[in-house]
C-alpha cells in the first residue's frame, strides 16, 4: 500500500471538463472493487463498497465513456485508499 505522505499530483491529461468528487462511504464500508475505464490514462472511475450490515453498494461513475474496462477486487483485509483525478474527454 502506498504510503499517502508520498503521494504527489500529476500532470493534468484530458480536456477541459471534469469536477471534482469525493465518494462518502458510510462508516463501518468497506471498499470491495475499483473499477476503470483507461487508455494511456483513466478515463473514469467507480468504487463499490460493502456497508457494515455486508450490503453491496455501486457508487457513481465519475468520468467519461472511453478506454478499456478494468476491475480489481478486494476480498479481505484493510480497505485500500484510492485517490484519482479524472478528466473527460
Amino acid at each position: 500500500m502506498t504510503d499517502s505522505a508520498n503521494l504527489r499530483p500529476s500532470m493534468t491529461y484530458g480536456g477541459s471538463g471534469g469536477r471534482p468528487f469525493s465518494d462518502q462511504l458510510p462508516d463501518g464500508a468497506r471498499i470491495c472493487e475499483v473499477y476503470i475505464r483507461h487508455g494511456e490514462y483513466v478515463d473514469g472511475i467507480r468504487l463499490s463498497w460493502t456497508t457494515a450490515d455486508g450490503s453491496r453498494v455501486d457508487g457513481p461513475y465519475h468520468g467519461g465513456p472511453g478506454g478499456n474496462p478494468f476491475k480489481e477486487n478486494f476480498k479481505s483485509g484493510p480497505s485500500p485508499v484510492v485517490h484519482a483525478q479524472v478528466h473527460p474527454p
